[in-house]
């Protein structure tokens, strides 16, 4: 018989390892946000070898990690938050005293945990660790424990939930005359929080109402503790997105529309200028827009809710180029690219089609004017080359 409370935590132990890589090596807007996130999946590694030894009844590495299990999960909600606090505030900074105030439930959890399981006996060490994370043993000896523990963790929740709305209701807040960045996060942020609540309801709701076996229990709360885990994975992966989001409507900000036509609301300053530029560059090196066969200077400007003027403005003064010469710049790199690995691409056509052009004489023209070669005559010579 399969035994699904050890395959749930070993999927747990493995989605955690995968996420931590996955956002060791993905691109992120924030360097201190990024150590952040993966600490979260570090200790929730941590967390899952707990239950593994325990399950495996090797008692003797689980006792060690039953020290920091409980004060491990009590960091997730705090970790989460100072990682979004990260995101969203450039010039957030954390003090120890921020620290102590995020901590302040989970520092109390890591004192009572060691107080009160270290002075105890071996044997009802290992008593304890048999029963389920929130459990509340029949006996009098750990009843107590656990029962402050388990209030103490809904409390801590409650107070990061309670956090993560503020922030997403300052989403709808009235504009200021000092632009916070909180009014930018996308509104999907709901869902998030959302899905936050539900697990701890759905869990508190369970273990509430429900007399259900020990082992059904267990396994119930790892598949609960999975979904969170890929849904909180898969927020990090998007957090560049998300970044690029907000750089954009932060822009747009400096901007109003009349009938649908965007108008310049103050003349442009040297960082609005970098900040225009840096945009630019993340939708054409990030995003390849270039690679839009009808892409122009109005459809961009729209995409980024920036003035067309403004936008050849910027491109003129700070890329030192037209917007024409610059989209064709980055085509024919791109076709370079493609020319230098036969193996992907065999024909010509595949590659002026997939690079933006929307014809083969346009792509030779402009391709010999960037190189002083033809297509045909670069690949050839590099092939001479590698010979």
């Amino acid at each position: 018989m399969l035994d699904f409370y050890f395959i749930s935590i070993i999927f747990g132990i493995f989605i955690s390892f995968l996420f931590t890589v996955l956002l060791y090596f993905i691109q992120h807007p924030n360097k201190r946000a990024k150590s952040v996130f993966i600490l979260n999946f570090v200790f929730l590694i941590l967390v899952y070898l707990f239950l593994l030894f325990k399950h495996l009844k090797i008692y003797g590495i689980a006792s060690i990690l039953f020290l920091i299990y409980y004060p491990l999960l009590f960091t997730l909600y705090p970790i989460f938050y100072i990682y979004l606090k990260l995101i969203i505030r450039k010039n957030f900074s954390l003090s120890v005293k921020k620290l102590l105030q995020y901590f302040s439930i989970t520092l109390i959890v890591l004192v009572f945990i060691w107080g009160y399981y270290l002075p105890l006996p071996y044997e009802f060490k290992v008593k304890f660790l048999s029963y389920n994370s929130f459990e509340v043993p029949a006996d009098s000896s750990g009843s107590l424990a656990m029962t402050i523990i388990i209030l103490l963790y809904y409390l801590n929740a409650a107070i990061f939930i309670y956090a993560l709305i503020k922030i997403a209701v300052s989403i709808n807040r009235s504009k200021r005359e000092i632009i916070l960045e909180e009014e930018y996060l996308p509104t999907w942020l709901w869902i998030f929080v959302f899905g936050f609540f539900s697990y701890e309801l759905v869990e508190a709701v369970v273990l509430i109402l429900f007399d259900l076996p020990v082992k059904l229990l267990a396994v119930l709360e790892e598949v609960i503790g999975n979904t969170y885990l890929i849904f909180l994975g898969l927020f990090g992966i998007k957090q560049y997105d998300l970044s690029v989001q907000i750089k954009m409507k932060k822009l747009s900000a400096h901007f109003e529309t009349e009938n649908g036509a965007i108008k310049t609301k103050q003349i442009l300053t040297e960082t609005q200028k970098n900040n225009i530029a840096e945009t630019i560059k993340t939708f054409f090196i990030e995003k390849k827009l270039y690679k839009d066969p009808n892409l122009t200077l109005d459809k961009l400007a729209k995409k980024i809710h920036i003035p067309k003027k403004n936008l050849s403005l910027v491109i003129n003064e700070l890329f030192n180029k037209s917007f024409t010469t610059m989209l064709n710049e980055y085509r024919v790199d791109e076709a370079k690219k493609f020319l230098l690995n036969t193996k992907e691409i065999k024909s010509l056509e595949d590659i002026y089609i997939k690079v933006g052009f929307n014809n083969r004489s346009t792509f030779n023209r402009v391709f010999k004017l960037r190189t002083d070669l033809t297509p045909h005559q670069f690949k050839d010579s590099h092939n001479t080359t590698d010979k």
